[in-house]
């Protein structure tokens, strides 16, 4: 892209980026352009898709160890969509704005009990020396989130 003229700008436009491979294959202009809006759509759409899968398996695995029943894959897929629909007209700048400060904050609050667990309970014998897992032990909602 720099080597061609373009600015540092341009070069992390990847819509820029593929009208000007778009352009080299073709002599038209025009061409070009639908070649490279239709590329965009057709990634952002299998983006989408993938993404509204995984968030269907995830809310399906949630609920079914929440509820102990499974009313579909599609309900879920709707369920996981509908959400993207209402957190997009919402505005998703806010949005992951306030889901990156949740986040961190429970991530903030995990390492720190992790930490107090390493350096205060474990030494002064509050927890076992030992750390076990056993799948049947856990509980259906974890009680540290």
């Amino acid at each position: 892209m720099l080597h061609v003229g373009g600015t540092p700008a341009d070069a992390v436009q990847p819509t820029v980026m593929y009208l000007l491979a778009f352009s080299n294959v073709t002599t038209y202009p025009m061409l070009a352009l639908v070649l490279s809006a239709c590329f965009v759509m057709v990634s952002q759409i299998k983006i989408n898709i993938t993404n509204a899968y995984a968030g269907s398996i995830a809310w399906s695995n949630f609920f079914s160890r929440l509820t102990h029943s499974h009313p579909g894959r599609v309900v879920w897929v709707l369920f996981n969509v509908t959400i993207a629909l209402v957190l997009m007209e919402e505005g998703i700048h806010q949005t992951i704005t306030f889901t990156l400060i949740a986040y961190s904050c429970i991530a903030a609050s995990w390492i720190g009990a992790l930490v107090a667990d390493l350096t205060v309970n474990k030494p002064l014998g509050f927890s076992p020396a030992h750390t076990e897992f056993r799948r049947a032990y856990l509980y259906d909602i974890n009680p540290l989130v």
